[in-house]
């Protein structure tokens, strides 16, 4: 009897539950239906229609189509919000997840390119994503907004049960599937321009400049779109304006190159740009004066330029930058080898001086540097690195300078008129040829790669 009653007590109970589940159920169905009536009543448009027995919401909203609908089922329902929309091929963006220590500059504004990642062509990117469409966008990133096949898409778990904050997101959603084709639809340059000359971040603006230069370069807004960079409020700007007008962004680039005031970076980037874009002859100076800058960053650049450019009155300056004993030795490094690829015998001393500097790098470039100019007086120096004890890349500068020091005294020593020659980098096509005892003398860029002696007498 005790058992009966129990499993009648245990089967109504179930029972109640499942009426009770079921009752909650069409209660928030109920509720449901109301809220998205309530959303198409607030949307305010004849086009958006709810579907009651179906659960949908629809229709045309600013000229966008719009869908809502209930997705999955039981706890895995959500609700999808959707708008199609025309956009270049394969463009997408959505919230960035993932490493956020490592984030690409993709946009030139770090705040949006932190928290949305693009997919797609950029150049297109580019010109869509003005300034005022990249605020609505980080809006609606933060609402679960992606966009996706030309799909404007936001996924809410759960069925959205209040029609204020539906209609809300309907709107979000529509409205920048709108935007978004009317910048894909307008014309490409003309958009691009007006991120390059009028958008309130730098980074940006020069973010658009480089798509100008590398697409466009030759269209005549773009042009107009650099030369107006040329006079831009930021350094940055300017030099990448300037890097696509060719010859006549010569002076604003040196101008930003000798700018002490600039961060060092800055200087730095405009000096390869003029060692990049512009005749030896023309860039010599503005890098020699760089030797005096005050920042071994750009110090760097201007000694590795005017070592491959053989440029023999920066010689001097050279001479006493590697006499610093503060230096940076990736520096003084580059300082050996310039000095050894202008290959005036006078500077020998100073190659000796860096040969003792404790950083093997700084000795390694040293040890080459000598094997091009250096004199009997080097063998002994180098000959304390060269022991076959001591291996490495150090040792094998060093013998190979000593024994292309000895051949070169060697050749030297032979018959009258003999012409020497020295090993040069493949890399460069040029080499100074000293004044001592009859050698030859050329122009500072010679046309080929020559070292040559002709001893005197008979």
């Amino acid at each position: 009897m005790w058992t009966w009653t129990w499993q009648v007590a245990v089967a109504i109970g179930a029972a109640v539950g499942a009426l009770g589940l079921l009752v909650r159920a069409l209660t928030y169905r109920a509720r449901a239906q109301r809220a998205w009536g309530d959303a198409a009543g607030r949307l305010g448009t004849a086009g958006i229609r709810f579907d009651e027995g179906l659960q949908t919401l629809g229709g045309v909203l600013d000229g966008v189509t719009v869908g809502v609908s209930v997705q999955g089922h039981g706890g895995a329902r959500h609700t999808r919000i959707a708008a199609t929309t025309d956009l270049p091929e394969g463009f997408s963006l959505r919230a960035r997840t993932g490493n956020l220590a490592q984030i690409p500059e993709v946009t030139g504004d770090s705040a949006f390119d932190a928290e949305v990642a693009l997919g797609g062509p950029r150049v297109a990117a580019t010109a869509i994503l003005d300034a005022a469409l990249r605020a609505r966008i980080l809006e609606a990133v933060r609402l679960g907004l992606r966009v996706e096949k030309s799909e404007v898409v936001v996924l809410r778990p759960g069925v959205i049960a209040d029609g204020a904050a539906l209609a809300m997101i309907v709107r979000v959603v529509a409205e920048t599937a709108r935007r978004l084709a009317d910048a894909h639809r307008a014309p490409r340059v003309d958009r691009l321009v007006a991120v390059a000359t009028t958008d309130p971040l730098p980074g940006v603006r020069k973010h658009a400049l480089r798509v100008l230069i590398d697409h466009h370069a030759e269209d005549p807004q773009a042009r107009s779109a650099l030369d107006r960079a040329l006079v831009d409020a930021d350094a940055e700007v300017r030099l990448m304006g300037a890097s696509g007008v060719g010859p006549g962004g010569f002076e604003a680039i040196r101008r930003i190159a000798n700018d002490t005031f600039l961060p060092a970076n800055v200087r730095a980037d405009a000096l390869e740009k003029l060692v990049k874009l512009f005749p030896r002859s023309q860039a010599a100076p503005a890098l020699t004066k760089a030797l005096d800058d005050p920042t071994s960053a750009a110090r760097k650049v201007a000694i590795v330029a005017l070592g491959k450019m053989r440029h023999m009155p920066a010689m001097s300056r050279l001479v006493s930058l590697a006499a610093r004993p503060a230096a940076e030795p990736e520096e003084q490094a580059c300082l050996a080898q310039a000095l050894g690829r202008i290959g005036d015998p006078t500077s020998e001393a100073a190659l000796l001086r860096l040969l003792s500097v404790e950083d093997t790098a700084v000795r390694i470039a040293a040890a080459h540097a000598l094997a091009r100019l250096g004199s009997a007086s080097a063998v002994e120096p180098l000959s304390r690195f060269s022991g076959s004890l001591l291996g490495g890349e150090l040792n094998k500068a060093a013998a190979d300078a000593i024994a292309k020091i000895q051949a070169r005294l060697s050749r030297a020593g032979g018959a009258e008129g003999q012409l020497a020659m020295t090993d040069r980098d493949s890399e460069e096509g040029q080499v100074s040829l000293p004044i001592q005892d009859g050698a030859l003398d050329l122009p500072d860029h010679p046309p080929a790669s020559v070292r040559a002696k002709v001893p005197t007498g008979g």
